[in-house]
């Protein structure tokens, strides 16, 4: 015997599912299988057998071999009995087990009242073997355990569960219900049976324990059985298709015949019924004796009838189950009271049982028919709602079986898909199993480690951690149907409620559905959930799972982009934004947009990642396709029309993968949205703090208009931007995501800190000895790391000293070593020449144009002072930091310093050449280790300013260094601006001398874009297809501003015509008359269909007792498989109107291949668009024609070339060794059917043509960026998708 610790008996619990109500494991035996005889019970149960048989197999036994004659350990089945008699005061006692150690420790003994308890017991015997049995030996658990349900049935009905059965039965649920096939057939007869593939749930499911109960579906649906072709006369009498006249006695015969086919299948021994679901009460039949009935208790009754002739008809005991439904919700009390005492009800209702809130799905009518005792079951639904996609809470499931055990429900079947539900659903499964059974066994966090452990998982608590926080968030968001509730039950669209500020408050729900934020009911929750998912993604990544970590992605983009139409709610209003808050807004949109495109990216990796495709998901894709671009012919505009309508169009690049690590944010720079978690705040001053990795590999600096939390873990979302040479991230949320505690710094030698480039994060400057300009520094970047160094203190200034070490740092400001920057400039400083350490933020100082070393302190006590060995005696003047070369503006001032040593004291004397500078008006010391010079002039240029410095033992006399009277830079000359159809990169060259540039809407004053920039372009969004703009660029620095240089540019436009289109038919611009076909009203002569830019219209008059009037058509010659759309614009000139017809046919003749009808509206421009794809001959009619309803209706056809839409997505982003290669890739968007996906490798077709193809291997000599386009047989290419970038290193 091997005695077992509670903490090994805990981790040996965890195999389990479900945990048992009672059991204690104190010891253990380790066997030879060999040596175990397994005794079954005294039974020909089929059950019984199947726990025996199941443990053998556990044990790498034989089915049929016979036990050992002298066996060391012995485990024996016993059904009923005088030790099985304690059980029958459990609940559910037919399932309940109990297992005892035999004397000695010999032996286990599985115990219970039925064959189906024998078998759960010994399920719990196998699932605590298992682990540790192979074909040589056993560890085997001496148990002590009683165990039951809580609930009687635990179940699922639809989806492929048939063909999970025996992973359904290991986690002890007992009951499956399918969906039958009926017929009549001519002679009038019933027929019904399993419906093809679902034969297990007879032939299998029996054997472990798993009730099969065979549906007849909802009553208002057999009508297609053929029921109605054979018995006419039960076709309700004035209602909708599909009622049934229940006065008619045929009903009953055929009902009667299904039930005792199905009855007839191998060990089906209960059938379900399901109420009329989808006709309202007005839509029963309307017959004399019908209309006398409560429809509902009606049709409970003829149900009831035909269940018992099927009694009668078989001899033999049918058990009855009902289902309801939303349309008998108002008459269940009368139904339920109608019903002999056996039948079993499940209660169904669409709107709650499609439900995944915090909200009860139990009716009260079903909860008091519980409570009369009675049987009542319910039928929840275990995954997401609206469509298939990620749903893993155990939270959710233990919510929902809460309130089943509370409300005495008897059973459940849940609903599960899609197929195979193992795979999508299979966690909310196994938890409902779980709760189901052992409401108060386990914690959802628990759940989820067990879970992990039966799944083995590398790291369960990792896991169990993820799980926490997903499990939280996705109920949160399923409960709020985000984004599901774009297509289910929405009054409206979320775009079009944001437009029209219908949106509901926050928290708040729509009747019958939660959207789009029911379960938010607050802000700080709302944000919460940002962190968590933040929070998830970084576990996940840590596990190494493709289908947790795009799971976790997929709910980061959902609620991000949920936050996003919150924030949005407060920014549009009637459909509007004022200019003050369209920047804003426009980054709101853009959250709100690329979230959601990160999400769409997301779920569809995450099915390949869960089943090796991805068409399972393509419904909720489309959901949120629509939720961006919006859906023709229905009032949703989508949000990219309602942000371009307000004037704050975003910047649509993004990233599939949002950063989760500071190396992450480095490499996408600035724009970028970032979300980081787990990292350390290692220092605050202000309103800006410092975030380090707790590995303290990286850190950035963050901004955030919050508080900033105490030092500790955080989580924060915001956007990276580039602040005088620093990443920064701007923080929207900025919240501890954990106990504070203080931060170690990294010690660090002055010369380490801040370091070389880092992704997007260029080098700090330096200047190397005897340079005369800086140079960017190597080595690790170590920008945001909290750190400490020590030295000696060489300069003290207002707000700031300098420290040095030793290194010899060098900034250009004539102090040696790193400049250390106060947080309170009026906090006291060390004195000069003491030897200090110093705790702070590694940052930089921005000076002369470039960024330098720094380190920032948030007080005094950041520095420590230090023992100063004694200096050697006796020793001439050295200099350690020569004077620098300075420049500097007219009546502008400047400084030239120098460091040195030696024995004290020292002199300084400042010399013009030979010529020693005395103190003046101008002149400040000239005898000190600084000199200044104020309102310089032209005469005070020089290139041979020096300092000697002296003491009692010799003189050293400094490098001579030029002081230079500068003036503003020159105008910088205009380069060929970047254009898409949006968006506009103006580009200038770099001016000598600027320390930046401002970007102008005017030659002169006018509005400034972008603020002070550090390169040379500027991208600018919102511009409409086809804007023709002008901007005005000038450098300048700390002397002065430049002449401002004109910059143009042309926006692409959002159709294009190349050779070949459109010939023949017309000319832009210029009427072509119209040919008409037969009898046609009037119209005028002079329109034509137009380009875009053009115009025409005319006014058509119906012909009167015409549906419609004849077609008229142009003929036009355009090229084959190209991408066309033909809009009709049209309005009422009276308020009668017309129906308006636009056809097209793809291949010259004079009927349409494709029509479109628009009706319009009373002086309001209606459009009715057709986009096409040109036939193989290049041929086209292009046909309109007009309805009978009376008045003339003005009409306009555009017809255009439609350029081809930009990839949407890309990938392939790496590092490659010199002389490797790498595949880049590029999906979505569209070029037509002649279309070719080309990449360059600079943007809009610049650069090198890399080559085409939605894949290309590339083998570039230097670090290079790829930039993908559609074009199609000509120059009509479309914009760039996001450029893929390969570095070469090493």
């Amino acid at each position: 015997m091997e005695p077992v610790s509670p903490d090994e008996a805990a981790a040996w619990l965890r195999y389990t599912v479900p945990l048992p109500k009672t059991i204690t494991i104190g010891s253990a035996v380790t066997v030879a299988p060999a040596q175990i005889a397994i005794v079954p019970a005294a039974s020909t149960d089929i059950v019984a057998l199947q726990a025996s048989k199941e443990l053998r197999e556990t044990l790498h036994l034989a089915e049929n071999a016979p036990n050992p004659p002298s066996p060391a350990f012995t485990i024996t089945l016993v059904l009923g009995g005088e030790e099985s008699q304690p059980l029958e005061a459990l609940k559910n006692s037919e399932q309940a087990s109990k297992i005892t150690v035999e004397p000695g420790d010999a032996g286990l003994r599985i115990i219970a009242l039925q064959p189906r308890g024998l078998y759960y017991g010994a399920k719990t015997l196998q699932q605590l073997i298992a682990p540790y049995a192979s074909e040589t030996a056993a560890r085997i658990p001496l148990i002590e355990m009683t165990d039951w349900p809580d609930i009687t049935d635990r179940g699922l009905w639809g989806s492929d569960h048939f063909a999970w059965l025996r992973w359904l039965a290991d986690r002890k649920m007992n009951i499956g219900e399918q969906i039958s096939a009926r017929s009549v057939s001519s002679d009038g007869a019933g027929h019904s049976s399993l419906k093809e593939g679902r034969e297990p749930m007879v032939t299998e499911g029996p054997y472990y324990g798993l009730k099969p109960v065979p549906v007849v579906l909802h009553l208002e649906q057999v009508w297609a059985s053929g029921l109605f072709t054979y018995y006419p006369q039960l076709i309700g009498v004035g209602g909708q298709y599909g009622a049934i006249c229940y006065s008619q006695p045929e009903f009953i015969n055929v009902l009667a015949d299904w039930i005792v086919e199905l009855r007839s299948l191998p060990f089906v021994e209960e059938v379900d019924v399901w109420m009329t679901e989808n006709l309202h009460g007005a839509g029963g039949c309307q017959c004399a004796q019908c209309s006398q009935w409560n429809r509902d208790v009606l049709e409970a009754n003829k149900i009831v009838a035909a269940w018992q002739q099927a009694k009668q008809r078989m001899g033999v005991p049918i058990g009855l189950r009902i289902l309801t439904s939303e349309e008998t919700e108002a008459s269940n009390g009368a139904v339920f009271a109608s019903l002999p005492p056996e039948v079993k009800v499940w209660y169904y209702h669409s709107l709650y049982t499609y439900t995944s809130g915090r909200t009860g799905i139990v009716s009260r009518d079903t909860a008091n028919y519980a409570a009369s005792g009675r049987y009542a079951g319910v039928c929840p639904s275990l995954a997401s709602i609206g469509a298939p996609q990620p749903f893993q809470s155990a939270e959710f499931a233990k919510y929902r079986m809460t309130e089943f055990v509370e409300k005495g429900m008897s059973g459940y079947i849940g609903y599960a898909t899609p197929a195979p539900l193992v795979k999508f659903v299979g966690y909310n499964v196994e938890a409902a199993a779980e709760f189901s059974w052992n409401l108060n066994g386990r914690s959802t966090r628990e759940f989820a480690l067990s879970h992990a452990v039966r799944k083995g998982l590398p790291d369960p608590e990792m896991f169990a951690e993820w799980a926490e926080a997903v499990g939280k968030l996705e109920f949160d968001l399923n409960g709020s149907e985000w984004p599901t509730c774009d297509g289910r039950y929405f009054p409206g669209y979320v775009a079009d409620k944001l437009r029209t500020g219908k949106l509901p408050a926050l928290g708040e729900a729509y009747p019958g559905f939660r959207g789009p934020w029911g379960e938010f009911k607050s802000v700080a929750q709302l944000e919460g959930g940002v962190v968590l998912a933040a929070k998830a993604l970084r576990l996940a990544e840590q596990m190494g799972s493709d289908e947790y970590f795009y799971e976790s992605v997929y709910i980061d983009g959902l609620v991000n982009s949920l936050r996003a139409l919150y924030k949005l709610k407060g920014l549009v209003v009637n459909g509007t934004v004022s200019a003050a808050n369209r920047e804003t807004a426009r980054y709101w949109f853009g959250v709100y947009i690329n979230g959601l495109k990160q999400s769409i990216a997301a779920v569809q990796n995450w099915s390949l990642a869960v089943n090796g495709e991805s068409g399972s998901v393509s419904n909720v894709v489309a959901k949120m396709q629509r939720c961006i671009y919006g859906e023709d012919g229905t009032a949703n505009p989508g949000m990219l029309r309602v942000a371009s309508d307000c004037g704050c169009t975003p910047n649509l690049a993004y990233n599939p993968i949002p950063a989760i690590s500071i190396p992450d944010a480095r490499r996408l720079g600035p724009g970028a949205i970032v979300r980081l978690y787990g990292d350390l705040v290692s220092g605050a001053n202000g309103a800006t703090c410092f975030v380090q990795q707790a590995d303290r590999a990286a850190g950035i600096r963050v901004s955030s208009p919050a508080a900033i939390p105490a030092p500790g873990p955080v989580a924060l979302i915001g956007m990276v931007s580039l602040s005088n040479g620093e990443l920064v991230v701007n923080a929207d949320i900025l919240q501890a995501a954990g106990a504070a505690h203080s931060a170690v710094p990294l010690r660090l030698k002055t010369c380490a800190l801040g370091g070389g480039a880092a992704g997007q994060q260029p080098a700090v400057m330096e200047m190397l000895p005897g340079a005369a300009e800086p140079v960017a520094a190597t080595g690790l970047n170590t920008m945001g790391l909290f750190a400490r160094i020590a030295g000696w203190v060489r300069y003290v200034g207002s707000d700031f000293f300098y420290i040095d070490d030793g290194a010899g740092c060098n900034d250009g400001s004539g102090h040696i070593g790193v400049r250390v920057v106060c947080a309170d400039p009026a906090a006291p400083k060390p004195a000069l020449g003491t030897l200090v350490r110093a705790d702070g933020m590694v940052s930089t100082h921005h000076e002369r144009s470039h960024n330098w070393r720094a380190l920032y302190i948030s007080d005094a006590s950041a520095v420590v002072k230090l023992a100063d060995p004694e200096a050697p005696p006796n020793t001439p003047p050295h200099i350690d930091i020569q004077p620098v070369s300075q420049s500097v503006c007219p009546g502008g001032t400047a400084t030239f310093t120098i460091s040195a040593g030696g024995s004290t004291p020292l002199s300084f004397r400042w010399r013009k050449g030979t010529s020693e500078l005395e103190d003046g008006d101008r002149i400040s010391g000239a005898a000190t280790d600084r000199l200044t010079i104020s309102g310089v002039s032209a005469a005070d240029a020089a290139t041979d300013y020096n300092c000697v410095v002296t003491n009692d033992f010799g003189s050293r006399t400094s490098v001579n260094v030029s002081l230079t009277v500068s003036t503003g830079p020159p105008p910088p000359a205009a380069l060929s601006a970047l254009t898409t159809t949006s968006a506009i990169t103006w580009r200038w060259s770099a001016s000598d001398g600027a320390d930046g540039y401002r970007l102008f809407m005017a030659p002169s004053g006018g509005t400034q874009i972008g603020g002070d920039l550090t390169e040379t372009s500027h991208t600018e969004t919102g511009f409409d297809p086809g804007t023709s703009a002008a901007r005005y660029v000038e450098a300048f620095n700390s002397c002065g501003v430049s002449t401002r240089t004109q910059l143009t540019a042309t926006t692409v436009p959002r159709y294009c015509v190349e050779n070949g289109d459109f010939e023949g038919g017309f000319t832009a611009g210029v009427g072509n008359h119209w040919t008409r076909i037969g009898s046609l009203g009037t119209f005028s002569q002079d329109t034509s269909i137009r380009y875009e830019g053009t115009s025409s219209q005319r006014v058509l008059d119906p012909i009167a007792g015409d549906q419609f009037s004849s077609w008229i058509y142009q003929k036009l010659n355009v090229q084959p498989g190209r991408n066309y759309t033909a809009s009709m614009w049209h309005r009422r000139e009276v308020t009668s109107g017309a129906v308006v017809q636009l056809g097209v046919s793809l291949t010259g003749a004079l009927t349409p291949d494709i029509a479109s009808d628009g009706i319009g509206s009373a002086g309001e421009w209606r459009n009715k668009g057709i986009s096409f794809t040109a036939g193989a001959t290049g041929k086209m009619t292009v046909m309109l024609r007009v309805g009978s309803n009376g008045g003339d209706t003005t009409a306009r056809i555009d017809l255009v070339r439609v350029r081809p839409q930009a990839p949407t997505s890309t990938g392939g982003s790496t590092t490659i060794a010199p002389g490797g290669s790498a595949t880049i890739t590029a999906n979505g968007g569209f070029g037509g059917a002649a279309g070719e996906l080309h990449w360059y490798t600079g943007p809009n077709g610049t650069g090198t043509h890399a080559g085409t193809g939605l894949s290309l291997v590339v083998s570039p000599a230097a670090t290079t960026s790829y930039y993908p386009r559609w074009e199609s047989n000509g120059p009509c290419p479309s914009d760039d998708g996001a450029a893929v970038k390969v570095t070469v290193s090493g």
